[in-house]
């Protein structure tokens, strides 16, 4: 099973244009795919009802408890890109599998 997530909470125009990027994935991936969307509180209510997003999770609940260590790691990925390329990678990709899991 595959899962994915898509992070978006700028605008609530481009949450409401991105909804058919789930209902894309879905029948992309018809041997199965979990999708998981980071977006605002506010915008919830857009994809509370979707049969196509199987987790929600609000952008305020996570951004005060891991904030800080997402941009460090940013931080340190920019600066130091060549050689802790390998290390930041896997950084971030269990930073953000610890919200999927």
């Amino acid at each position: 099973m595959r899962k994915i997530l898509i992070i978006k909470f700028s605008a609530i125009g481009d949450v409401v244009e991105s909804l058919p990027v789930a209902a894309a994935l879905k029948e992309l991936y018809k041997d199965g795919c979990e999708i998981t969307w980071i977006t605002k509180k506010c915008h919830m209510c857009l994809l509370e009802n979707n049969e196509f997003i199987d987790k929600i999770i609000c952008f305020e609940d996570i951004k005060s408890t891991y904030f800080r260590l997402l941009k460090e790691i940013f931080r340190n990925y920019n600066k130091n890109f060549h050689t802790n390329q390998k290390f930041i990678s896997s950084c971030i990709q269990k930073f953000f599998l610890s919200f999927l899991l």
